[in-house]
């Protein structure tokens, strides 16, 4: 059965984002520009679940997307206007149970659809090195590193290893 991808309400949003949206970090890798995520050289520690949660990334006035499998909430997606004038993916996650699927790929391809009827001329998001699956899915789908932060997440914790990948893709 394919995925389907529709507008949500907040509610539905919010149902969607009730799943485990946890990763395994495996290794830190060290970005580099113009160079394949496969590529970058990783550090590895000791493997460890993560959960940034889905608490962030709505914005007024934010287009609320849910992806469902076999009738099943499987992802959910919130993209905005950005201050740049490049649409915004705020918040983006398929549920652990269900990834390698297709849903990300999906959420995305609905990203790109609504940035071309914004008339917007790119999509942007962030994402960390620590999350590598994801920064090969946005690779996939042709987004590339645009910004690195190494300092954004030592507010947080001053002996993060996490960097802050801004990553474009133009429409």
């Amino acid at each position: 059965m394919p995925v389907i991808t529709e507008r949500a309400d907040i509610a539905a949003f919010v149902a969607a984002g009730q799943g485990d949206f946890s990763f395994m970090v495996k290794a830190f890798a060290e970005p580099e520009f113009a160079r394949p995520v496969a590529d970058w050289i990783r550090t590895p520690v000791v493997p460890y679940l993560k959960n940034y949660g889905e608490d962030g990334g709505i914005d007024d006035g934010a287009a609320l997307f849910i992806a469902r499998l076999d009738d099943r909430l499987a992802g959910h997606m919130a993209v905005s206007r950005n201050w740049n004038g490049y649409a915004l993916i705020g918040t983006i996650g398929v549920d652990r149970s269900m990834r390698g699927q297709g849903i990300g790929s999906a959420l995305i391809e609905q990203a790109i659809a609504w940035t071309k009827v914004e008339n917007l001329p790119g999509l942007m998001l962030e994402t960390q090195n620590n999350n590598l699956a994801a920064c090969a899915l946005y690779e996939k789908h042709g987004f590339r590193l645009g910004g690195i932060d190494r300092c954004l997440y030592r507010g947080l914790d001053p002996q993060s290893n996490e960097i802050a990948l801004f990553w474009y893709r133009e429409v």
